[in-house]
């Protein structure tokens, strides 16, 4: 890794640091009197959990979005997001641009072309991000001085990735199923993200099969970093060659855009979906598709959200009714 590169990513990390104490108020972490502000959607409503406890990471807040017509007499699949903060209205995301995935989800629901689903956004805490979205079983793969120098300056020298996924399958997920009216199993359960959000999707439904049935990755950051590399993505396509889901039993969607970040991951991208054919992943499973002009940001996400979202909860073969 080049010092340019430690530098970025050591930059990065300040600023992620300084961003968790203006936007969370240190809230999560520390307990302040006033808490973020509640998203505002425009169909539906959003119930706050947290700050939610936990033994494995930072106590973080969750925003569980419900449809207009949800009723504890019916069964819901669940969609977990990460980046909690910038999934709706924007207010409390770094970008000040939000998802508005509750009309995304709302308008599919009404045209029937979804399953009835409720959305549970995860926040993240801004400094932790990086070290809890990045795959951490890759960590070891990755050689030296690479290894280090991203471990110290774009981890904060504690991968928690596992903690991170420990948290949601065994504090709340539990939570979840305990507190609303939702379908259970892996067949109804689902994960997305974008960025860091999409590489963590996938390490997710890698590391717990039997929990995920699908998952969506917009934007993937294949490079781990903020510049081109070549030792963090042969890692990780390393660690995916071996540890991807069955193909008989799961679905993956992938994209990418062509400006901005996403410009650094088109030679990726398509590594990484000559991998998923060769495990086994046809058409009827795997989605990857470009968006031209597309760039690594929440409009141009939010833009497309339809192609990801009737991928993964619409009313496929064999799927609960």
């Amino acid at each position: 890794m080049s010092q340019p590169m430690l530098r970025s990513l050591q930059s990065r990390a300040f600023g992620h640091a300084l961003l968790a104490a203006m936007s969370l108020c240190l809230f999560v972490l520390a307990g302040c009197s006033t808490p973020p502000s509640m998203p505002l959607v425009s169909t539906g409503t959003i119930e706050r959990l947290g700050p939610v406890p936990s033994n494995f990471v930072e106590p973080r807040l969750v925003d569980v979005w419900l449809p207009e017509d949800y009723t504890p007499t019916k069964r819901y699949a669940v969609l977990y997001m990460h980046d909690g903060q910038a999934l709706f209205d924007g207010a409390t995301s770094m970008s000040k641009k939000g998802w508005h995935i509750d009309a995304a989800m709302a308008r599919l629901l009404r045209e029937g072309r979804i399953r009835d689903t409720i959305v549970v956004g995860i926040w993240n805490t801004n400094y932790s991000r990086h070290a809890e979205y990045f795959p951490q079983k890759v960590v070891p793969l990755i050689e030296e001085p690479t290894r280090t120098q991203f471990v110290q300056g774009g981890l904060q020298g504690n991968p928690r990735a596992d903690n991170y996924l420990r948290f949601m399958v065994e504090e709340l997920k539990p939570m979840i199923d305990r507190r609303y009216a939702t379908r259970t199993d892996a067949a109804n359960t689902f994960i997305m993200g974008s960025s860091m959000g999409g590489i963590i999707s996938l390490y997710a439904i890698s590391e717990y099969p039997q929990v995920f049935v699908a998952a969506a990755c917009l934007s993937t950051h294949w490079i781990g970093a903020f510049e081109s590399n070549t030792a963090i993505p042969l890692a990780t396509f390393t660690y995916f060659r071996d540890h991807l889901p069955d193909p008989a039993t799961h679905r993956i969607y992938m994209d990418r855009g062509t400006t901005e970040l996403d410009a650094l991951y088109p030679v990726h991208q398509s590594f990484a979906n000559v991998l998923l054919r060769e495990k086994g992943y046809t058409d009827a499973n795997f989605q990857t598709l470009v968006f031209d002009g597309a760039g690594h940001n929440e409009t141009d996400w939010a833009s497309r959200l339809d192609t990801p979202l009737t991928f993964l909860l619409g009313h496929a073969k064999g799927s609960t009714p």
